[in-house]
């Protein structure tokens, strides 16, 4: 396995980067948040979730100038 030479550049600038960084958050707030309040519906951080995971792939496939 070889990295990409401008690999930093890809961390900061990359919008799958951003939206597998949501979606492990939202995924973290699924499990989390029950244990302290009962206000959130359940299940929209996991849809959220999907949601971002699917503007990863989908980024991931389109041109980005700036990477």
């Amino acid at each position: 396995m070889k990295l990409y030479p401008n690999w930093k550049t890809i961390l900061k600038r990359a919008w799958s980067i951003r939206f597998n960084v949501l979606a492990a958050l939202f995924s973290c707030a699924e499990y989390l948040l029950p244990y302290y309040s009962d206000s959130f519906p359940k299940g929209i951080f996991a849809l959220l979730s999907i949601l971002a995971i699917f503007g990863s792939n989908l980024s991931r496939i389109v041109f980005q100038e700036s990477v």
